[in-house]
Order: structure tokens, then sequence, then C-alpha cells
């Protein structure tokens, strides 16, 4: 019995699985329209079919507007089928029931039918508008169509073309073929030819009706200029416009200075400073580096001792009269430790054991908050950095965005329901630095709102490049150069740069191993001042390794003989703060193409297809 079901469950999967491995497109359509004295339009498809899988019906839907009649349909395939048709008020449906599923193989159908209130008469000409393919059929390798008026054509018009394709007019027969066309891919021919006597099967009008026509049709091709250069302008302001931000308020000074590394810390400057200030291109405020860092650097002072061994690493706080020796933020940073204190001293994988919980996660967020701000006022940003190209950028990204929206109605008003669900995402463009400054919540409705963005464009863009969908692209090229754009466009001062080339070289010089190693410090209370800042710069590691080599009994002469037996220690603090800081934060924020104008509105369209 368990066998029976297992192959039983095993078809049905198989079944499944073909199902939906079924696919099918059009190799070659070739339409034949013949437009009679009386008006009746008669009109051939020969239509080939290329299926993967199989399938047992063809289907032809044809758009029947008001007045208009389908008459004399009949189907033709070399397959034994069953017509089936649906004859409503607004589409004509003729269906080819096989006799037998046609799987994997190419099948040829030649519908024939008549129609009639196609043509249009007005008092100065006949007008024949007719969307020879549809914008309900598949992809077509081959498209092919052939039109005869019963007089020469006057003047002629294809909307909606097709990359690549051709047409022609020979006296009274259109001619058109392309390759190629995408699916839902309407085509359209605008037709003026002599005025018909006889109108039993036309729709009559009065007035003159040749020179609004032509009028129309030459606006149309306006837009179509018009939409190209809408295309072109809304891909490239973005850029042109960084580029010119960058030039004017990006481009760095050039000082007096041309060390290659700095072989000593530029200045005594406590270690989380230096990381905000480095850091003062994206806020002005250090990360769990330069909190990491100070515990190192009070531990250097003295205030605090880490030991241990193979086993375990303890944090002894040493001194308790903080506040006349020390800065407000290592004091914060004292005060947190003693808090999770039990005699004196802190078992670290006790305290990221205790971490991991939200309470205590959500207190560490707080104090850690606390210390960065505490941080941020010993400076002055403008001291150091200048962010007036960033600010300028976003003010013009936001005008040149109301400007896209109102040239992208001009090009058609048919836009503007697209574009509202935009009024739900650019608030967030607009304080997209806010964000940033708001924590991983932030970050993540961040995410989750640019994806449902990214989603919206591409939903447009995979049918066609237009002018809407390159707006929206537009969005997301300024939301990307919006986000890039304090490290490029904002440049430091004379006095930050300066700052910034010495750190970052001192940096290279703590990172680069034969250099250190040729050029050690002479003592340890300098290699662990190194070691500190090596923390706060992130290249502690190169730092550990020579230190180990090069100090003699560095597991007990130095206030860091810790890392003799724990060398990845002080990453494991950060990995351990930026576990709670997650852990708080998370829970913390866990609440929470129009057509153009009157064209394509002509008779014909519809599509077909296969199931």
């Amino acid at each position: 019995m368990s066998r029976k079901i297992i192959f039983s469950v095993l078809f049905l999967l198989l079944s499944f699985s073909a199902g939906f491995s079924k696919s099918y497109f059009v190799k070659s359509a070739d339409v034949n329209i013949n437009v009679l004295d009386n008006s009746l339009v008669g009109i051939s498809e020969e239509v080939t079919f290329s299926f993967s899988g199989c399938y047992s019906v063809i289907y032809r839907d044809v758009p029947v507007p008001a007045e208009s009649f389908v008459t004399g349909f009949e189907g033709f395939s070399d397959e034994s089928f069953t017509p089936v048709v649906n004859d409503a008020s607004d589409f004509y449906t003729y269906e080819f029931h096989f006799s037998q599923q046609q799987c994997d193989k190419d099948v040829t159908v030649l519908m024939i039918y008549n129609m009639s209130k196609v043509v249009d008469l007005y008092d100065d000409t006949s007008s024949f508008q007719f969307q020879f393919w549809g914008a309900d059929w598949t992809n077509v390798n081959i498209l092919s169509a052939s039109i005869n008026f019963p007089f020469n054509v006057s003047d002629y018009w294809v909307h909606n073309e097709v990359s690549g394709n051709s047409y022609s007019i020979d006296r009274n027969t259109f001619y058109y073929s392309a390759g190629n066309v995408p699916a839902n891919h309407w085509v359209e021919v605008q037709v003026l030819f002599p005025r018909l006597s006889d109108s039993v099967f036309s729709d009559v009008h009065s007035g003159s009706y040749a020179d609004e026509v032509k009028s129309q049709e030459l606006y149309y091709q306006f837009l179509q200029v018009y939409n190209i250069i809408l295309i072109v302008l809304f891909l490239t302001v973005p850029f042109i416009l960084f580029y010119f931000m960058y030039n004017k308020y990006g481009k760095e000074l050039i000082i007096d200075y041309s060390k290659t590394y700095e072989r000593n810390p530029p200045d005594n400057m406590p270690p989380a400073l230096v990381e905000a200030i480095i850091n003062v291109t994206r806020d002005g405020m250090p990360d769990l580096k330069g909190f990491t860092a100070t515990i190192f650097d009070l531990t250097r002072r003295k205030y605090l001792k880490i030991t241990g061994d193979e086993k375990k690493v303890i944090i002894k706080i040493l001194e308790k009269k903080w506040e006349a020796d020390l800065k407000d933020f290592e004091v914060e940073v004292l005060d947190f430790l003693d808090k999770h204190a039990v005699n004196g001293g802190i078992d670290w994988d006790s305290l990221k054991h205790k971490l991991n919980r939200y309470d205590n996660a959500k207190d560490f967020w707080s104090r850690f908050n606390d210390f960065k701000k505490l941080v941020a006022k010993k400076f002055e940003k403008k001291d150091y950095f200048i962010d007036k190209g960033n600010n300028v950028f976003l003010i013009a990204s936001v005008i040149s965005l109301i400007v896209m929206v109102l040239l992208l109605l001009l090009s058609d008003l048919g836009n503007f329901a697209l574009i509202t669900p935009l009024l739900f995402f650019l608030p967030f463009f607009v304080f997209v630095k806010l964000l940033s400054k708001s924590g991983a919540a932030a970050y993540f409705i961040l995410a989750f709102v640019g994806f449902q963005f990214l989603t919206f464009t591409a939903i447009l863009t995979a049918f066609q490049l237009n002018p809407l969908s390159a707006f929206l692209v537009s969005v997301l090229i300024f939301l990307v150069l919006n986000t890039i754009s304090p490290a490029i466009l904002g440049k430091w001062t004379r006095e930050g740069r300066l700052f910034e080339l010495k750190w970052n070289n001192f940096k290279k010089f703590l990172n680069d191993y034969s250099l250190l190693n040729e050029y050690p410090p002479q003592s340890i209370i300098i290699w662990e001042q190194f070691l500190v800042y090596a923390v706060a710069l992130g290249v502690a590691d190169n730092v550990i390794k020579v230190m180990k080599l090069k100090v003699p009994d560095f597991n007990r002469t130095s206030n860091f003989g810790v890392l003799y037996y724990h060398p990845a220690f002080y990453s494991n603090l950060n990995s351990g703060f930026s576990a709670a800081s997650t852990a708080a934060s998370s829970r913390s924020g866990s609440g929470f193409g129009g057509g153009m104008g009157g064209f394509g509105g002509g008779h014909g369209g519809g599509g077909g297809g296969a199931r």
C-alpha cells in the first residue's frame, strides 16, 4: 500500500511539474485584409503556434466595438478539430478544440472572417484605423501584413511601431513586416483614401476629417520625439547633476602634505573621537569600534584590567572615582560595565549571554546611543567637513523630480494614475538621510520600501522603456546617489583633510605587517597605545600579531595580556555588542503606460492563444 501511495504522489508531482513547464509562442503570423467597395472588411489570419508541452485548444478573441459585427468566421487547420464559438456583445471568440492534444510541435491555423463598421466615411475622405496585430497576443517571431484598398492611398501612418519594422505603400496596398514582436505589443495603421460611395457597411460622419487627422498625426510624431527626449533626459540628468555638484562642491582641497605613512599617532585624541571624525562623512558619530576602543583605552590607562586564561576573560574595574579625570562618554562606558559587575569584575561570557535578553540589550542600546551623542558633542562637524554639496544635491534632486513629473504629465495625462503610487514612496526618498541616522529599524523600512518601489519599476520596464519607466528608474538613481552623496559631494576642510590623511596613513602603517615589524614601538606603553587606535581603526589583528612576536612576556607584562590567549577578544567584544544592538533595535522596530492620446483606439486588435 505504501509503495502505491509513493508512486501516486510521484505521478502527481510529475504531472504538476509538467503542467507548469508548458509554453508557447507564435512562430509566424500572416495577416491579409481587403477593404471592399461597400466598406466591408475581409480579414485572413494565418498563425503558426510553436508548442512546448501539450495543448488542446487554440482560440482567437476579436474585439467588436459598438455597432460593429463579425460575420462569416471560418477556421481551418491540418489537425482535426471541433469549432466552438462565443459571440458576445463586445468580443467574438472562435476556438479550435483539437481531437488530440498537440504536443511539442508547430500547429498552423487559418481564420477568415468579415467585419463591418470598420471604415469611417467623412465628407472629404475615408478613414481606416485598424490594429492588424492586437495587444493580447504572445510574442511572435515573424509578423507580416498586407491591406488592400479600393483606391490609391492618400496618406497613412503607423502607430506603436516595432523596433526594426518596415512598411510601405504600393498605390492601393499597404505592406508591413516585423521580427521579434514582444508580447502584448499592438501595431495599428491609420489610412486615408478617397471617399467610398457605398456606405452600407461603414460609419458615416458629417464634416471634414483629413486636416484634423493630419494634425493629430503631426502631434503624435512630435510626441514620439518628445518621449525619446524625456527618456534620455530622465536617465542622464541624475548623473549630470551629480557630476556638476561634485565639481562645484565635492573636490577635495589640495594641501601641503606628502607623507605615505605616519609611524606614530598624529595626536593623543581619544580613540572614539578619532573614529567619529573619520566617520563625519556618514553621521559624525562613533560606531561599536569606538565603544570597544574606549574599553581598551580605559584598560591602558588602568581604570580597567582585563585578565584571563584559555577558558575565560574577566574585566575588572580598578578605580571608581571617575568624574574628575574622565570625559563624560568614558564615564558612560564605565557606568555600563559597573552595572553588570559582580564583586568588581565582569565575566565576559556571562555578560555576552545576558545581553541577548531584550531588557539588557535595550539598556545597552540606550547607553550606546548616549555614548555616541556625547562623543559627537566633543567636536564641531563644520570644523572638519563641509556638506553643502550634499544638501544642495538633495534639494536639486527633489526639484528635478517635480519638473520630471510635470514633463511626464505633458506627454500623457494618463500617466497621472500610475504616478499616484509614488506619493507613498517619495517621502522616504526625501527623508533618506534622516532615516539613515535612526538605526537598524529605519534601514529595514528603507530597504522594504525600496524593494517595493523597485518591484513597481520592474513591472513597468519589463514591457518596454517609456518615459514613465525611465522616470521611475531616475527616481531610483537619485535615491542611490543621495545615499552615497555625503562622502562624495561633501569635502573636508583644510584642518579636516589633514586630520583624515594623517590618521589614514597611520592606519596604513598599523596594517602593514612588514613596516610594523621593521619599525616597532620601543616600549610596551607605546605598543598599547598603538593597539587602542588599531581597535578604533579596525586593524587590530595585524598589531596583535606583531606585538606577540616583538614584546617579550607579552602575556605577563601588558595590560592586554589576555590577547595572548584570546587574540580575537576585541572582535568578540564588537560582535557581542553588535548582537545586543540588533536585538534591541529589531524588537523596538517590529511594529510596523498609458496609451497615446487618441491612438490605439481603432478597430481590430484583440489576440489569441492556446491552452
